[in-house]
């Protein structure tokens, strides 16, 4: 019985730490996954604001706005090239972060995975050895 006790112990810990493993491949793919769909969000929306750009320029100019330094709608481009960099910019350090955090999250997880495997395996061979 003694035996018994061990090996499903040891079966139970050692299960569960493959597993935590197998979650913890599954988990930082997963986060990667996202990075990379965050990745292409930022380049279709750097798409849209250099076509929503070229269509306020070009709408500017057919009114007879020349673009030279100090004219009202060159400024009005101006704000608008440096508002959309700016949301550019924090996409980008969203998406970097988001990866961050998802990659801390996946060996957190396995972590508390394997401890719980070990300590359940402990607690089911203690249970079931016999006194």
């Amino acid at each position: 019985m003694e035996f018994v006790a061990i090996a499903l112990g040891l079966a139970q810990a050692i299960g569960g730490i493959w597993g935590a493993g197998k979650q913890k491949k599954a988990d930082k793919q997963s986060a990667e996954l996202a990075y990379l769909d965050n990745l292409e969000k930022i380049r279709r929306r750097e798409f849209e604001q250099e076509q929503t750009k070229g269509a306020a320029k070009a709408l500017s100019e057919t009114a007879g706005v020349l673009h030279a330094g100090g004219s009202t709608a060159q400024g009005v481009l101006d704000t608008m090239a440096r508002e959309f960099k700016k949301e550019l910019d924090w996409m980008e350090k969203f998406a970097k972060e988001a990866r961050r955090i998802g990659i801390k999250v996946a060996d957190v997880q396995a972590q508390t995975s394997t401890y719980k495997s070990v300590t359940g395996g402990i607690q089911t061979g203690i249970s079931l050895y016999p006194t």
